[in-house]
């Protein structure tokens, strides 16, 4: 009985990676055949430094993101008011929105070509037309503009304001007492974490011993790192959970001869709910930051 279930596991386990592989192709084979201009682009463009008087690096607040949250606001009201059929509301709501997309063409001198103001002004005449077919094409062609603005400039802007520059980040690093940059801390720490395996596996337990030591010091660092971007305790990647498992960890490196396939059960989880979980949140702002350094070094 549970022979027929373990084959109809990797039965189903097999089906399932064939429907991976086939979508991933055809969607490779779909981009391919694309013209080039219509290919998705995946560039993280870098904001000009003209925004930066708007955010928390010059600014007190958010200015230019408050700024699209008014505009959105504005926008969203004109279409709640023409779903009800109020055009007088819906033309009120216009008014509203078209002097805020001006304001918002003049502040960042870079972006301009963004904002279309004969768009604009067209779905100001289709409002008043009253027109639903017109007013829509008009709404369309208005809402393309911030469509192509957000999906050349969003990601980066989230990047730029959003996250802090892990290069600029110093860690005091618990085995040596030296001030580190967090790039090369977390080197460390994956130095250490790699050696309490790769010395088991060698037959070296004090090697082992040695490296869990330096592993659980610099995790224990990490918490202090963390405060760099965030004011709250960490409730994951360095909780209590984390750490209760690296406890466990050294209970079983202080065996005469810890058992490797415990260890590696156990470097395991802390590999998932740790490092791989915190990698998939930071690395990208992370590596964005990176390649700006290097695009401006070029």
């Amino acid at each position: 009985m549970m022979f027929n279930q373990k084959r109809e596991n990797m039965m189903l386990l097999s089906i399932m990676g064939a429907i991976v592989l086939v979508t991933a192709l055809t969607t490779v084979m779909s981009l391919a055949t694309q013209e080039e201009a219509k290919r998705p682009s995946y560039a993280i463009t870098k904001p000009p430094e003209s925004m930066d008087q708007y955010y928390p690096l010059q600014a007190e607040a958010p200015v230019y993101l408050q700024e699209m949250f008014n505009l959105e606001g504005a926008w969203g009201s004109i279409i709640a008011n023409m779903q009800k059929g109020d055009f007088a509301a819906a033309l009120g709501a216009y008014q509203g929105f078209s002097e805020k997309y001006n304001q918002l063409s003049k502040m960042i001198p870079e972006w301009k070509g963004y904002f279309k103001a004969e768009l604009v002004e067209a779905l100001g005449k289709a409002l008043q037309s009253g027109d639903p077919q017109q007013i829509q094409e008009a709404l369309g062609k208005v809402g393309s503009t911030c469509g192509n603005c957000h999906g050349d400039n969003i990601l980066g802007t989230w990047y730029r304001y959003s996250w802090k520059d892990l290069h600029e980040i110093s860690v005091e690093d618990p085995v040596s007492g030296e001030e580190v940059g967090f790039k090369d801390y977390m080197y460390m720490v994956a130095g250490n974490f790699g050696g309490i395996g790769g010395a088991l596996q060698q037959g070296q337990v004090p090697a082992a011993r040695k490296a869990y030591l330096g592993f659980r010091s610099r995790m224990e660092g990490l918490k202090k790192a963390c405060e760099n971007c965030h004011e709250t305790e960490r409730s994951y990647y360095v909780s209590q959970d984390v750490m209760h498992t690296l406890t466990i960890m050294g209970v079983e490196l202080a065996n005469p001869k810890p058992n490797p396939e415990e260890i590696g059960r156990l470097s395991g989880q802390v590999g998932m709910a740790s490092c791989r979980g915190c990698h998939l949140v930071h690395m990208p702002a992370a590596m964005v930051h990176e390649a700006w350094e290097e695009e401006e070094k070029e």
